[in-house]
């Protein structure tokens, strides 16, 4: 029986990268230990088969007079929005119309809501309370600090070491003194830990997790509404603190908060750090919050991004337990039932409320050659459903140039389009051969480097940039394939 044939010899070996499903942001550029699945930055959320799709704009829905520094919402008989802008703390009601005000130059604060009867506001300056019609000033009571809550029946606020906390159902009018100590109210002095001040009071089961700017400590105790003798307290974390006021939210039964460390979530006892992924980017948060989005939860970080000047939501997929990226360049922004606002300069916007999409953005990581042989990039296929209308770059990071811009492949059609090089069927032109489809549902396309011969783009290292057309129509990226060869040494 005859041999099989000695194939000849070659330098050049082929190699695929596939991209799918995608499995969010990246920073590091060890080439080690990324996994070729994942990608850098990724400007859409994932739908549960794994495709990013392009999500809705937000809208406008208030605009005020002055640039608003802090807010929140709230539900009592109606939901209820709350701004601070250094002048004053206003509440507005669902239609964004002033039901009270508060004259105060502070810019931050903390609230805490006695079941849906009242809100209480707290600074260092004020205690103000409001039950959808009218603001109480409780502010010559004295009790002050920089961290409420409510639980069981009673009010909690935290200043440094020290916890005041209120009588049992506690008269937010002002009419008698919540605080009376005869009637049941106190303060505890906390003497275990080591920390400066308290920063967020968190009620979770039959505890409060008080959140310092050092560790996490917890007051316990099974009847902690009605007898504050039987109350004890318990160090949980030591060295994990809060950075700021409302740096923290609770998410069903996990705390998310921002420490010294990073993002962190909490059941228990036990620290889970989340953000290492993207960990260069939450050395500073503006805000924490979470938000559904196609009935998927996520934990949504405000921080500079990294491809601009502006600020993004870096969101933390619940289900996936991975990075992605939101474009909306705000300060603050906070749910209520299941709608979610958020603050840009003096506006109050809506969370997708408008009938466009913005575009996906795709950065993949920087792909390293460490035998020191050169990438040819021959072939690229992209899958997808919706607006086809897609730009795809390649930049050498070797020389800092743009090798190659795939979009002169892409016309500008609502078509089917497919892209591919051999087929009599295919329409051919100047820059490839396109057959064109009657709906805009699904689509192909094969980005080849046609003007070069096919001979693919040489570079040492690269990294992939694609960006869906920003005209408001829905996109999805299903996968991405970069197919080529690894050519010759170079010295």
């Amino acid at each position: 029986m005859a041999k099989n044939p000695k194939k000849p010899k070659t330098i050049a070996k082929n190699f695929e990268i596939l991209l799918s499903p995608w499995e969010g942001l990246v920073t590091s550029q060890d080439a080690y230990t990324i996994p070729e699945t994942m990608s850098v930055w990724i400007e859409g959320l994932p739908k549960l088969t794994g495709a990013i799709e392009g999500v809705l704009k937000s809208t406008t829905k208030y605009t005020h007079t002055k640039t608003i520094s802090d807010y929140f919402n709230f539900a009592l008989s109606d939901i209820f929005h709350a701004i601070l802008d250094g002048i004053n703390l206003t509440f507005l009601n669902s239609s964004f119309v002033s039901a009270g005000t508060f004259s105060t130059t502070d810019t931050i604060c903390d609230y805490g809501l006695q079941g849906n009867t009242a809100v209480w506001v707290v600074t260092r300056n004020f205690l103000v309370t409001f039950d959808g019609t009218t603001v109480y000033n409780l502010t010559g009571r004295n009790v002050l600090g920089d961290a409420i809550c409510y639980w069981k029946g009673r009010i909690f606020i935290g200043k440094d070491r020290t916890i005041t906390f209120s009588v049992p159902n506690p008269d937010y009018t002002n009419a008698t003194n919540p605080f009376d100590t005869g009637s049941g109210a106190g303060y505890i002095t906390i003497n275990i830990g080591s920390f400066g001040k308290i920063l967020g009071l968190i009620p979770k089961e039959d505890s409060i997790y008080i959140l310092t700017d050092n560790n996490i400590l917890a007051l316990l105790g099974t009847t902690i509404s009605n007898d504050p003798t039987q109350w004890y307290l318990a160090e949980v974390i030591s060295g994990y603190g809060l950075t700021d006021i409302r740096k923290w939210i609770r998410y069903e039964h996990t705390i998310y908060y921002h420490s010294t460390i990073g993002v962190v979530s909490i059941i228990a006892t036990a620290p889970e750090k989340i953000d290492d992924a993207i960990s260069n980017l939450t050395d500073s948060i503006y805000g924490i919050n979470y938000f559904v989005y196609n009935g998927i939860p996520y934990i949504g970080l405000i921080v500079d991004s990294p491809e601009s000047d502006n600020k993004t939501i870096c969101c933390y997929n619940l289900l996936f337990k991975k990075w992605f990226s939101l474009p909306l360049n705000l300060t603050t922004f906070a749910t209520i039932e299941k709608e979610t606002y958020g603050i840009q300069g003096a506006n109050i916007i809506k969370f997708f409320d408008s009938d466009k999409y913005f575009p996906i953005k795709i950065k993949t990581k920087t792909f390293f050659n460490l035998d020191q042989i050169y990438y040819n990039l021959r072939t690229i296929y992209l899958y997808g459903r919706g607006n086809n209308v897609v730009n795809c770059n390649i930049y050498d990071e070797t020389s800092k140039e743009l090798q190659f811009d795939f979009n002169q492949l892409n016309p500008v059609s609502n078509s089917l389009l497919f892209n591919n090089s051999y087929g009599d069927f295919l329409f051919n032109n100047t820059y490839g051969h396109f057959m064109y489809g009657q709906t805009p549902y699904f689509f192909l396309n094969v980005y080849k480097n046609l003007n070069e011969n096919y001979r693919g783009i040489r570079v040492k290292q690269f990294y992939l940039t694609l960006e869906s057309e920003d005209n408001g129509v829905y996109t999805e990226f299903i996968n991405l394939k970069v197919k080529g060869t690894l050519g010759a040494r170079y010295t």
